[in-house]
């Protein structure tokens, strides 16, 4: 390949953001076992242990949460940077072949 010379496939990019997308679902869903765990913990846990398993899960919770957001911000940049280089290779192509770009 040239230097400088960026070949997109605009079907992978698009089934790349697809698998983002399922790995942010999948994360939601774990993010929302623990919150389910944890509200099964203070109804039937006392003391110290409830205590730090709560903090525990709120601690796994907030990673998780993170993850999912870094995920969906990648799927975004992802997503504009596959728009933007298709109508720069669209408005190309058409100079190219002498159409009108407006």
């Amino acid at each position: 390949m040239l230097p400088g010379v960026i070949r997109l496939n605009r079907e992978e990019s698009l089934q790349a953001i697809e698998r983002f997308q399922s790995e942010a679902r999948e994360i939601a869903s774990v993010c929302e076992q623990i919150g389910m765990a944890r509200d099964a913990l203070e109804g039937s846990w006392k003391g110290r242990a409830a205590s730090q398993a709560s903090l525990t899960f709120e601690e796994v919770g907030g990673y998780l949460t993170q993850a999912q957001d870094a995920l969906l911000r990648h799927c975004n940049m992802v997503g504009d940077g596959v728009s933007t280089l298709a109508e720069a290779d669209e408005f190309i192509a058409s100079k190219l072949r002498g159409g009108d770009s407006e």
